[in-house]
């Protein structure tokens, strides 16, 4: 009987063992389903990160384009400006010489003009008073 009872004894502790052992397979497979499903959770989180990110970097791409664009066209404007400037400041420099040269030209022939006039000052002086000294003109 000792037999027999030791027995049952280890059978139930076996059966009690084997219990305890299914009932920490069965949480143990719980906690793996709930982590398995956390990850997929995290996986389809990433996914959607990834396409938000591919989105944004696309949106920049372009934006980095039209801004290089734009930045093509004002240096195009800048350059014509710049020439258009250079244009006309030759154009003026060449305007303010001619001018220049046209004044010289009128001042030489205002001073032959004025020379003239003396000589011709001095004749008529000459010719109303013969005796009086012409070398000085006291006008």
């Amino acid at each position: 009987m000792d037999m027999e009872k030791e027995r049952k004894e280890w059978a139930s502790t076996v059966a009690s063992t084997e219990e305890k052992r299914l009932e920490r397979e069965q949480e143990f497979a719980q906690e793996l389903l709930g982590v398995k499903k956390t990850l997929e959770e995290v996986k389809g989180a990433r996914d959607v990160l990834m396409a938000r990110a591919a989105e944004t970097e696309e949106r920049h791409v372009k934006k980095e384009k039209e801004l290089a664009c734009k930045l093509v066209d004002t240096k195009k404007a800048l350059m014509a400006d710049i020439e258009n400037i250079k244009r006309e400041r030759d154009e003026s420099t060449a305007r303010a010489e001619e001018l220049q040269t046209k004044h010289v030209e009128k001042e030489k022939e205002l001073a032959r003009d004025l020379a003239d006039s003396k000589k011709t000052l001095k004749v008529s002086c000459r010719d109303l008073c013969p005796y009086a000294v012409h070398d000085k003109l006291y006008v």
